[in-house]
């Protein structure tokens, strides 16, 4: 059984059906889910995207922004993010700890990967600040964190049950995928996760599961194998 776990989640997923922000009552469906596998004995990790706070595809668009400043702008939203999950778990009696990686004195605890191969073994670990680097999506820095943490897999938590060869929303007749290679993953083009982060899990034989968070307790029976879910190996 996998006991070290990377969950990524995109920020879009605590906005709920608002779009935008957190709301209370998904972040606290989200915060019971994964307490529950830790208490069942998991070591986790958390990557968690900034969608919800800040997009900057429009701003570029639009403004001519410049991309690594909308990239930089993206990375403090998951900070943010970041600090709302650990203020939840703690709340809750649950060791946790926002590693960001870059400095904000006071705020966040800057990323050491020595510090927190330690720590993961009595914390939850939540990793904001992507990879610390503009143009890499916090996809990259899942796979990222999920190979410096030695994980046994890593968990892509979405709003749709895994892969398919389209939009499913859009595309009633869409293909899923219940296991796929990384290989058919890419070449196929298929965009439920990042193909960089694709290949980084590949080359460190790191299998990834991409399920639907909003199922309640879809956490616990993808961990087991009891619900729907796409695994990439």
């Amino acid at each position: 059984m996998a006991t070290r776990i990377l969950l990524k989640l995109s920020g879009e997923i605590l906005s709920g059906k608002k779009g935008f922000g957190i709301q209370a009552e998904t972040l606290n469906q989200i915060i019971s889910e994964i307490i529950e596998v830790k208490n069942q004995g998991y070591e986790i990790g958390v990557v968690i995207g900034g969608g919800n706070i800040f997009r900057g595809s429009k701003l570029i668009e639009r403004m001519d922004f410049p991309p690594y400043k909308a990239h930089h702008m993206g990375m403090v939203g998951t900070v943010i993010n970041g600090l709302a999950l650990e203020t939840v778990f703690r709340k809750k009696g649950i060791k946790a700890k926002n590693y960001s990686s870059f400095n904000i004195e006071g705020i966040s605890t800057r990323y050491n990967v020595e510090k927190a191969r330690k720590e993961i073994l009595d914390k939850i670990l939540i990793f904001t600040g992507g990879t610390g680097n503009p143009f890499f999506s916090t996809d990259t820095a899942a796979s990222l964190r999920a190979v410096e943490m030695n994980a046994d897999l890593l968990l892509k938590a979405t709003k749709v049950d895994g892969v398919f060869s389209s939009d499913p929303v859009k595309n009633d007749n869409a293909k899923f995928y219940p296991e796929i290679s990384y290989e058919e993953y890419i070449n196929q083009n298929l965009k439920v996760m990042d193909h960089s982060a694709v290949l980084m899990c590949k080359e460190n034989k790191i299998p990834i599961f991409i399920f639907n968070i909003l199922k309640k307790g879809n956490l616990n029976l993808v961990l087991k194998k009891k619900s729907t879910y796409t695994l990439i190996k």
